[in-house]
């Protein structure tokens, strides 16, 4: 999460609120060049003393730590200020010990107390299919992609496919990215028709993710032509992929990392294809012998090929 961009979005949202009414479109720009012009301005005062702090500033600060016990204290002073700040709560979790269950345990019920106070609010009803755009729902869709990815780290498929479809329907543009990680789960349950619609609703026919997912399906179906096709369609779109797949020819499927520390990559960038491999892990880690299959048929020219 940009906290900047958090602390941007929060003070735009209470700007157009004071106006009490619609804003029309220059209003909105003239707030928001405003708003960042002082932002600018106010770029470098978090290093001064006596310049007052708020629960994002900590919240900067907390993401930027080098441990986690400065991370932890950034964090509970962010809490002292916003004790109902989900943002930090959620962060917090990554500073305990918990394991899976307990984790998604946590996370289940902060998604409770943020959902009861949406529901307060009629938000689940008010904001449906753009909990996205509005200030107040975004921290709630953090936590539901939290549980998503940790269902789906555990292997709870089944859970997290539900998981992602209701998070998709309250947030139609999907901003966050589920589609890029369910793609993989329906290819591991099969289900070609509901990779197909997905792939249509969302226009990722060429990205690298529907690609390989596509490959993945194909694989596990036994068609292994169609597979190799698909991953060829790959190599030809991401300068680097059969090396990529040479190095992991020989890597037992079970060791792939559950975390990457890749933060970004560009568009067909090998960079792209290894963290889109190590996401999707949990469904990786049961095909043993993918990745050897994947590199012998990329290696090979295809017949009839100069």
């Amino acid at each position: 999460m940009n906290t900047v961009s958090e602390q941007f979005f929060k003070e735009l949202h209470r700007s157009i609120d004071a106006m009490g009414k619609e804003p029309t479109d220059e209003e909105i720009r003239n707030i928001s060049e405003q708003l960042m012009k002082e932002f600018n301005e106010r770029a470098d005062e978090r290093d001064v003393d006596d310049v007052q702090l708020d629960e994002y500033d900590y919240l900067e600060m907390a993401a930027e730590a080098k441990s986690k016990k400065a991370k932890r204290e950034y964090l509970l002073k962010g809490l002292e200020i916003a004790p109902d700040n989900f943002d930090l709560k959620r962060e917090l979790l990554d500073t305990e010990k918990l394991t899976p269950v307990e984790r998604l345990k946590a996370l289940n019920k902060l998604i409770d107390e943020a959902a009861a106070e949406i529901e307060r609010d009629n938000g689940f009803k008010e904001y449906a299919g753009s909990f996205w755009g509005v200030f107040e729902t975004r921290p709630y869709m953090r936590l539901r992609m939290g549980r998503f990815f940790q269902l789906y780290q555990m292997g709870l498929f089944s859970q997290a496919i539900n998981e992602a479809k209701d998070m998709l329907k309250l947030c139609n543009n999907d901003n966050l990215g589920v589609r890029y990680l369910l793609v993989f789960l329906y290819a591991h349950r099969e289900d070609a028709q509901a990779m197909e619609r997905l792939i249509k609703k969302y226009e990722m026919e060429d990205s690298v993710e529907a690609i390989l997912a596509e490959a993945l399906l194909y694989y596990k179906r036994c068609d292994f032509d169609r597979a190799a096709e698909q991953l060829r369609k790959l190599c030809s779109l991401v300068d680097g992929a059969k090396t990529i797949f040479r190095d992991l020819k020989d890597v037992d499927e079970y060791l792939l990392p559950f975390e990457h520390d890749i933060d970004y990559y560009s568009m067909y960038s090998p960079e792209e294809l290894m963290a889109t491999i190590v996401d999707n892990a949990p469904v990786f880690r049961p095909l043993t012998g993918f990745f050897k299959w994947a590199y012998d048929a990329v290696k090979r020219r295809k017949k009839g090929d100069d």
